[in-house]
């Protein structure tokens, strides 16, 4: 399946993020579509999958000029698109994730969810995929649950996936996996889009750059024939002389001490300090426990310490309430389902945590919310 896409244009309102945009995708083809975040790239790809409707411009597939009208549409037609932002049923198990939208049923109608876990578990043996196929999703790390969506969209024999940064929540090891997962669909001729900002990854995967910046394409070019310089001179608009400036920050003073914090279910504790102007980095593989102990450390999940200090002061994990005001914050692995209220606008979101001044007698102050947000 060879996909043209010509001089496509979408504005949201006043905010104009596709300006005459074409790509094109071809058959057997890892095609990269690099650029700074709000170059329009997801949008590109939205349009195509029948999220959203052009404005302006032609899609075409196999010399037929198409679109469809919703995603579901689109899969069906064989182009899937794996969103950055996991789309997965939480109180459902990863095997019935995976068969969601297509359900394997006995010759009584009813789920045959053995016929479904062994084709699943034969699957997973081929591509050298471990999941936790019968355990809820919500229990399941974030790896996983990327994985069994990435599984999903292999499983529907599709000739066009869309990845939208699929390594993100993997681990190093899944990443491998991924990849070989990859060239095997490109050997069967399927055309991958792979959006990512990690160049290792783009240089190594994939046969064709594309570059966006402000909702225009750039460039496109055979991987062989541009260089990292070169993309990152097009997806900033100048060329960047230091990639790793020398470190010029030395830290001050202990801000922050743990000793011996035991998050609930660790077998073991942890001490450290942060200090002033200091960046500490907390490594681990999937399941080490490293998001627990963020929350352990916001008082969003339990735990037990048996000395603390910050700024100075005594201090214990209590809650997240008491973090805030104490002005620790939390930038959660799960954004979506954690970090923000996906329903309500900008200015909410913006002010629910800042402080109280924008209730009064337990009600929101909207306009006053949204002034702020405006000044923010």
């Amino acid at each position: 399946m060879e996909i043209v896409m010509s001089g496509i244009a979408k504005a949201f309102g006043t905010n104009q993020v596709l300006r005459d945009v074409s790509i094109t995708l071809k058959e057997g083809e890892v095609h990269a579509l690099m650029g700074e975040n709000g170059a329009g790239k997801s949008t590109l790809m939205n349009i195509l999958t029948g999220i959203h409707k052009a404005d302006a411009g032609t899609i075409t597939i196999d010399g037929v000029e198409r679109t469809f009208p919703n995603p579901r549409e689109a899969e069906l037609n064989g182009v899937a698109f794996i969103h950055q932002e996991l789309n997965i049923w939480p109180n459902l198990t990863l095997l019935e994730n995976l068969y969601l939208m297509r359900p394997k049923r006995n010759k009584f109608g009813m789920l045959d969810k053995k016929a479904m876990l062994a084709e699943a578990e034969n699957t997973c043996r081929e591509l050298g995929i471990e999941l936790p196929l019968t355990t809820e999703a919500g229990l399941c790390s974030v790896g996983h649950q990327q994985m069994t969506e990435i599984l999903r969209i292999l499983m529907l024999d599709a000739k066009v996936v869309i990845m939208d940064e699929p390594t993100a929540a993997l681990t190093e090891r899944e990443t491998a996996t991924l990849f070989k997962m990859m060239r095997k669909m490109k050997a069967r001729g399927v055309a991958i889009v792979y959006i990512s900002h990690r160049m290792e990854e783009v240089f190594s995967e994939c046969d064709t750059i594309t570059v966006m910046r402000d909702g225009h394409t750039i460039i496109t070019k055979p991987t062989s024939e541009i260089s990292v310089d070169e993309v990152v001179r097009h997806m900033v608009g100048r060329s960047i002389d230091e990639f790793y400036p020398a470190r010029t920050t030395t830290p001050g003073e202990v801000v922050m001490s743990v000793d011996r914090l035991k998050p609930e279910g660790f077998d073991n504790d942890i001490s450290f300090s942060l200090r002033k102007g200091e960046i500490l980095g907390i490594a681990g593989l999937a399941g080490a426990g490293k998001t627990e102990l963020c929350k352990a450390l916001f008082g969003a999940s339990k735990s037990r310490l048996t000395r603390g200090e910050l700024n100075s002061q005594p201090w214990r994990p209590r809650d997240p309430a008491d973090s805030v005001a104490r002005g620790l914050a939390l930038v959660p692995e799960e954004r979506r389902k954690e970090g923000i209220f996906i329903e309500e606008p900008v200015a909410m979101n913006l002010a629910v945590s800042a402080d109280s001044s924008f209730s009064r007698w337990s009600l929101f102050g909207h306009r006053q919310a949204w002034r702020w947000a405006e000044e923010v």
